[in-house]
């Protein structure tokens, strides 16, 4: 999964999410459980003009949402050990 930033002309930012070449209406809830099933997603595509703070941003929220789906992930395993 990713999820697509769109810019528009008058600095209106859209987000979708690509999933399996879909795209689908961005939906945080819908996000989360896609991202508990599937793991991690991949690095956000960006359209449209971005200033480099914009970039900087989106792909820190990217790397951070990423990494506590991982955290999660591994506590869930650890749980079903004990």
């Amino acid at each position: 999964m990713r999820l697509k930033f769109t810019k528009s002309e008058d600095s209106s930012i859209f987000v979708v999410q690509e999933l399996d070449g879909q795209e689908k209406d961005f939906a945080y809830v819908g996000m989360v459980k896609e991202l508990l099933n599937s793991g991690p997603m991949d690095s956000p595509k960006l359209e449209g003009d971005f200033s480099k703070e914009e970039i900087v941003s989106i792909n820190s929220m990217v790397k951070y949402i990423n990494k506590a789906i991982e955290e999660y992930a591994g506590d869930e395993g650890e749980d079903s050990v004990t």
